[in-house]
């Protein structure tokens, strides 16, 4: 499994290679931070508030989708059979569409 650190601060990033056990730690990063998280052409693009981008190329259900926000609640995109999905807090929480 390996983590990829990504923060407010951090610029431009582009995960290359993931694989479903991966997981993204954004480590200053809290919800609201968050402007916009879109799966478009093969690829997860979250943009925040700071300007930083972060985008995860080969975005399919075998990459990583757990994301970490600083407030220790995790994230995950749920792909869905027809192409597309869609977001959902990990743990016992209702799915958030």
């Amino acid at each position: 499994m390996n983590r990829f650190f990504f923060g407010r601060s951090d610029g431009n990033d582009i995960i290359t290679k993931s694989t479903a056990s991966d997981k993204v730690m954004l480590y200053d990063v809290a919800l609201e931070d968050v402007t916009s998280a879109v799966e478009r052409n093969g690829s997860m693009q979250i943009a925040l508030k700071s300007g930083a981008h972060l985008t995860i190329q080969n975005f399919d259900e075998n990459a990583v989708h757990d994301f970490k926000l600083a407030t220790g609640d995790t994230w995950v995109y749920n792909h869905t059979a027809g192409g597309g999905g869609f977001w959902s807090p990990k743990g016992n929480y209702p799915a958030q569409r």
